[in-house]
């Protein structure tokens, strides 16, 4: 993972124009709100402090892109914040994902001190729902923070320290 960078662009909006990526996430975006989305991606990151921050994700053995992953309405009083994940259909069934979750998720609870990240995605998305699981969140029941029946929510919370056994 790295921050998105200008050199993304191409990536970005080749996610976000994909009817079949786009299939359990939500409208196709058009060409001009694509790339302004992109930009708006970009400059989150600038404000203090941030709302929203973007990550590229790239394949280690070739350092190709893969995708996208974000943590959006980052709320650093309540130390929670949404995470969010793309990658080219290329890089689906692969562990990557579940890799690229892992890795913004460890980073936040570091970083920036969350104690919980949650993700929201289509009950019918039955991959996009096990990888969650795999990637350490657990499927919260019920309507929570504005979860409706069409999303299902999962969470994950910042790991806390054993103590030590050590006198």
């Amino acid at each position: 993972m790295r921050a998105l960078g200008a050199d993304d662009e191409r990536l970005y909006c080749d996610l976000y124009t994909d009817p079949r990526l786009m299939r359990h996430i939500g409208p196709v975006l058009e060409d001009e709100h694509v790339r302004r989305s992109f930009r708006a991606a970009l400059a989150a990151v600038t404000r203090r402090p941030p709302r929203h921050i973007y990550f590229g994700l790239q394949r280690v053995s070739d350092g190709a892109s893969i995708g996208v992953c974000a943590l959006r309405d980052i709320d650093p009083a309540g130390q929670y914040a949404e995470i969010g994940l793309m990658l080219r259909r290329e890089a689906h069934a692969t562990g990557l994902a579940r890799e690229g979750l892992d890795a913004v998720t460890t980073w936040a609870f570091s970083a920036l001190r969350l104690d919980r990240i949650y993700g929201r995605t289509d009950p019918s998305n039955h991959a996009a729902c096990r990888m969650a699981c795999r990637a350490g969140f657990s499927l919260v029941a019920g309507d929570v923070g504005g979860t409706t029946a069409s999303s299902r929510l999962f969470v994950r919370h910042r790991p806390v320290p054993v103590p030590s056994t050590n006198h």
